[in-house]
């Protein structure tokens, strides 16, 4: 049988679990002509199906599990793994040369990662049901094809080269729904013989790196075009903020007619930093401003800047600044 690229290694503490090759019912996908490992323990499960063509090597994994749960990965050699994280989220920590590299491949998100040879780790929470599908391409195979949305291909593969560490993970985007319809119809493929696998699967694994990659560009692109008017949003919050007029994102979308989940998508795009953090860190920023070099006691102040759980408040200025309001006052 056909090793995987990665070998799993389960806690010990937990006791062994027992290994079978027939894929379970309950397997939300089934992966054509696959081989497939199937642990079964008491607290959790892990479902691996994968193959190998000439130049690519395709993976579905399951993994399910009632307690918190750590995974090592064995790598024997070093490569970029294309994931698409389909359901659940889960901590993936990549050791890069002297430091590690912690990731989390989100739901519906898609994800290029540069993995090392070596020990990597993945952890699973309690009530984790993981489902995430990767592959690994010969550079060999991606820098034939001359499409020129594999431009950056060559160019990420020159980087990795010069620094694993600073490009351990990049290219990360929501899946879209034309990317999503390519995926569920690699997932089920229909039944081909082993030389139409060698040509139809290698073709839909570039086209599925081509449109993710073109559906990123098409995002920067939109996100770059909003740059001015997220400046002009944020701008307009920090100004009313000063003066006490406290906006929820909804009431600021209304303003400038914008859907509220446009707005909070391309400002976390933009900013890595999501909008409600952004209105919670100025209004903070205030209150320890109105307290410090105003004057105002900590009620009055939290009140001023549109708390009303103070409770919930001094909890947030404690995380943020740390230190209470009242000992600031006092100080």
């Amino acid at each position: 049988m056909a090793e995987s690229l990665i070998k799993l290694e389960f806690p010990n503490s937990l006791g062994k679990p027992t290994l079978n090759h027939m894929l379970p019912k309950t397997a939300t996908y089934r992966l054509g002509y696959a081989l497939c490992n199937y642990w079964e323990h008491q607290v959790y499960s892990v479902v691996e199906q994968y193959y190998r063509t000439k130049h690519i090597f395709l993976y579905l994994g399951e993994i399910k599990t009632d307690v918190d749960l750590s995974i090592i990965l064995r790598c024997s050699t070093p490569n970029i793994y294309w994931i698409y994280q389909l359901e659940d989220e889960y901590l993936l920590v990549v050791n890069c040369k002297h430091r590690k590299i912690p990731l989390k491949p989100k739901e519906k998100n898609y994800q290029a990662v540069y993995v090392p040879s070596g020990d990597h780790h993945s952890h699973f929470e309690k009530g984790t049901h993981c489902l995430v599908f990767y592959f690994v391409v010969d550079e060999e195979l991606l820098l034939r094809f001359r499409n020129t949305s594999l431009h950056f291909i060559k160019d990420l593969l020159d980087k990795l080269k010069e620094s694993h560490e600073e490009f351990a993970a990049s290219l990360r985007l929501p899946i879209d729904a034309h990317v999503l319809r390519h995926l569920n119809k690699l997932l089920h493929h229909r039944k081909l013989d082993e030389l139409e696998l060698e040509g139809e699967i290698p073709l839909a694994i570039i086209r599925l790196i081509v449109i993710a990659r073109s559906a990123f560009y098409l995002r920067q692109q939109h996100i770059r075009l909003d740059v001015e008017r997220l400046a002009e949003i944020r701008l307009f919050i920090k100004e009313n903020i000063d003066i006490g007029n406290i906006y929820t994102v909804s009431q600021i979308a209304y303003r400038f007619d914008i859907s509220p989940y446009q707005l909070r998508y391309a400002h976390k795009q933009a900013y890595d930093q999501s909008l409600q953090e952004y209105i919670t860190d100025l209004r903070l920023k205030e209150v320890y401003h109105l307290i410090k070099e105003e004057g105002f006691r900590p009620l009055q102040a939290a009140y001023a800047m549109g708390y009303t759980e103070i409770r919930a408040f001094r909890r947030q200025f404690i995380k943020h600044f740390g230190i209470t309001p009242n000992d600031l006052f006092r100080s």
